[in-house]
């Protein structure tokens, strides 16, 4: 607990996609956090996948950091 307290970054959203890549990777995707919005609680991820597994992305980062209230996927 105490993730919503923290500051969100690429590098502290990058660490938690790090435990979810093995298995994205294993269905042929791909994911990078581009950018991240703090004060909006915005985040831009860079995904290449099948379209389930971006849906289990932003289940996963959204019940990681309660602060994080939008996640775009692109896929440049």
């Amino acid at each position: 607990m105490g993730s919503e307290n923290n500051t969100l970054t690429v590098a502290v959203i990058d660490a938690h996609l790090d435990i979810l890549r093995g298995a994205i990777e294993k269905y042929g995707g791909s994911v990078e956090v581009s950018e991240i919005d703090d004060l909006r609680g915005h985040c831009t991820i860079k995904y290449i996948g099948p379209a389930p597994i971006a849906n289990g992305i932003k289940a996963a980062l959204k019940d990681k950091f309660p602060k994080l209230r939008s996640i775009d996927f692109v896929s440049e």
